[in-house]
């Protein structure tokens, strides 16, 4: 998904700096760890700088530090697809791209060199497994009023979550698939009762 033209346009930015947007969705939605940042604390010195220089200079900076790092990783793997998810090589202003970066440490701290290696390398986190669970679970139950929690850790006993987690890893295929299958296994699920 992370590669598709349809994710990366959804989440690209008119101006080819799509580096915060796609990397916050990433955090956010596939992971479950959404930053708390204010969108409008955007320094202005940075804006002619590339991808790099941009997340090394909110790095050196505790004010932004904290927040960024949680979401600049991923969003610099990407950087190698313009706002239409067309695979690129050189910047809007003609820079050549480095999409080399490390994962926050609370991920392993693995080094991926793109967009293809960022989703192989999450696809095999739990955080992952733990978000797309709580994610699918959460929908199956009654969409976004179901307290459903992502649980730590993922062995965590009486959760729902932990439970779609374990039938999940008990299956040898760990596709989408076997996912959905997981979920509509779990007592949660089977045990669930309609909305007034």
């Amino acid at each position: 998904m992370l590669t598709n033209a349809g994710f990366l346009a959804a989440h690209g930015a008119a101006d080819g700096r799509s580096l915060v947007p796609r990397g916050r969705f990433v955090a956010a939605a596939l992971l479950c760890m959404p930053p708390d940042v204010d969108p409008g604390s955007a320094s202005q010195p940075i804006a002619q700088q590339s991808s790099q220089e941009q997340v090394a200079y909110r790095a050196a900076r505790p004010a932004c530090a904290g927040c960024h790092s949680l979401f600049d990783p991923y969003g610099l793997a990407l950087d190698g697809y313009d706002m239409l998810g067309r695979t690129r090589a050189v910047d809007e202003v003609g820079r050549p791209i480095d999409t080399h970066t490390t994962l926050a440490a609370a991920l392993g701290g693995d080094a991926v060199a793109n967009g293809v290696e960022l989703a192989q390398a999450l696809a095999m986190k739990p955080a992952f497994t733990n978000c797309m669970a709580k994610m699918l679970l959460q929908y199956a139950l009654a969409g976004d009023d179901a307290a459903v929690e992502v649980p730590l850790p993922p062995q965590q006993a009486g959760c729902a979550t932990a439970n779609v987690v374990k039938n999940y890893q008990n299956i040898n295929g760990k596709t989408f698939a076997d996912l959905v299958r997981a979920t509509v296994a779990t007592p949660a699920f089977l045990l669930r009762r309609a909305a007034p």
